[in-house]
């Protein structure tokens, strides 16, 4: 499941810019020109705090199932502009280096201010509620695993000159 936009609202195609098709595997070639990627870069700047969650689903759900109920969760949070996108993905094949749960989402947030609220919406608004709850109750609590990343380098701490 992908929610994400890899282009900021303020960014206009340009017209270099063209998709070449799509492959069997989903994955979309396409050119684009210095400027687009340029714009992409600054964009990704500001979004500066990336949680994740690596979760098993109970045996009790399949899979889409599981995939299913989290998404009318996370679509809640983006709905509310409590979240700007997010992205769920599965391990391929079992392939790992470590023992990792096999469902990965990532939620991008703003600041820390916008995650905030997301908690806080999730706990206060029935609705949010009442989606997450029927999502969290099929997560298997024995292998969640949580992190919270940013880009890097980012504004609040430029690289220190030698």
């Amino acid at each position: 499941t992908r929610k994400c936009s890899h282009t900021s609202r303020n960014t206009r195609w340009n017209p270099s810019c063209s998709i070449s098709g799509t492959d069997t595997s989903g994955m979309e070639g396409y050119t684009a020109s210095h400027r687009t990627y340029t714009e992409k870069e600054q964009w990704r700047i500001t979004l500066a705090n990336i949680y994740t969650i690596y979760a098993d689903h109970k045996d009790n759900i399949t899979a889409l199932e599981f995939v299913e109920k989290m998404n009318m969760f996370l679509d809640k949070l983006v709905e509310q502009q409590k979240m700007n996108c997010y992205r769920v993905t599965r391990m391929k094949l079992g392939f790992r280096s470590m023992d990792l749960p096999e469902f990965r989402i990532d939620m991008e947030f703003d600041n820390m201010q916008q995650l905030d609220d997301a908690m806080t919406v999730t706990i206060h608004n029935k609705d949010v509620d009442k989606v997450h709850v029927g999502f969290n109750q099929f997560v298997n609590v024995e292998t969640i695993q949580h992190f919270l990343y940013r880009d890097y380098p980012d504004e609040i701490t430029p690289p220190k000159e030698k």
